[in-house]
C-alpha cells in the first residue's frame, strides 16, 4: 500500500502586545468540492508557539491509497486554515478573521509504495472583492495578525528602528528614552541592525484610560 505525509504550518503575529505561547488557537479543515467543510475528514487543531516564523504547527497530514479514486493516480484536496475565536475573548484583543485555502496534489505510480505530495497553491480570502487571491510565497504567506490594547496587569513591547546614512551602524551607539508627562519611563539602545524595543508595564491597579508617551533620542557617548 502506498502512503505519504505532509506538514502544514502558519505564523501568528500579535501587534501591540507580547505574544505568549498557546495564546491563540487555529484549525485546519478539509473542504469538499463545493467549498463546505468535509465533516468526514479529521479537523486538525493547533495553538501558537512563541513569536517567530512557522510558530503554528498543525502536525502531519497522512495520505494512503484510500485517498485516490479507484484506478486514479492523481488526487487533489483543499484545506482551509482559520483562527478560532474563543467564546470569551481576551481583554483588549481584536482577533483575526483571515482565511487561507491550501490545495494539495497527490500522485502515485503503479507498484510504488510512496505517495508524492505537493502544495499546488495557497490562497487568501479577500473580503473586499469576495475572491480568493493567490499567495505568491505559498505556505510562507499564511500568517494571522491580531491587535491588542494594553489592560491592567499587562505589558506592551514597542519596537523602534534606527537608520543612519553614510556609514555602518554600531551596536549600542544610539540610545532612546521614553517619557510620560515629563517623567522617565524606560530606555533602550539600538543594536547593530538598528533595532530597539521598549517594554511598557501596567500594574493591576493602573488607572483606566489612554496613555501618551514621548520617544526621543539621547546622546549615548
Amino acid at each position: 500500500a502506498a502512503n505519504g505525509s505532509l506538514n502544514i504550518t502558519a505564523e501568528k503575529k500579535f501587534a501591540g502586545r507580547t505574544l505568549e505561547a498557546g495564546q491563540f488557537a487555529f484549525k485546519l479543515e478539509r473542504l469538499k468540492a463545493d467549498g463546505t467543510v468535509d465533516n468526514t475528514a479529521p479537523v486538525h487543531t493547533a495553538t501558537n508557539g512563541a513569536a517567530g516564523e512557522a510558530n503554528v504547527k498543525f502536525g502531519t497530514l497522512f495520505f494512503t491509497d484510500t485517498d485516490f479514486a479507484v484506478g486514479a493516480n492523481e488526487a487533489f484536496y483543499t484545506y482551509r486554515v482559520t483562527e478560532t475565536v474563543p467564546a470569551t475573548a481576551q481583554p483588549g484583543v481584536t482577533y483575526s478573521n483571515e482565511q487561507y485555502k491550501i490545495t494539495v496534489k497527490l500522485t502515485r505510480s503503479d507498484g510504488s509504495s510512496d505517495i508524492n505530495k505537493a502544495v499546488e497553491k495557497v490562497e487568501k480570502y479577500n473580503e473586499t472583492t469576495a475572491q480568493w487571491d493567490t499567495c505568491a510565497n505559498g505556505l510562507n504567506d499564511i500568517d494571522f495578525t491580531n491587535t491588542g490594547e494594553a489592560y491592567q496587569g499587562d505589558s506592551v513591547t514597542v519596537p523602534l528602528h534606527k537608520t543612519i546614512t553614510g556609514r555602518t551602524l554600531k551596536a549600542n551607539e544610539f540610545a532612546f528614552v521614553v517619557t510620560r508627562d515629563g517623567n522617565l519611563i524606560t530606555s533602550a539602545t539600538a543594536d547593530a541592525n538598528g533595532n530597539a524595543s521598549f517594554t511598557l508595564n501596567y500594574p493591576a491597579n493602573a488607572p483606566l484610560g489612554n496613555y501618551t508617551y514621548v520617544v526621543t533620542e539621547t546622546n549615548n557617548s
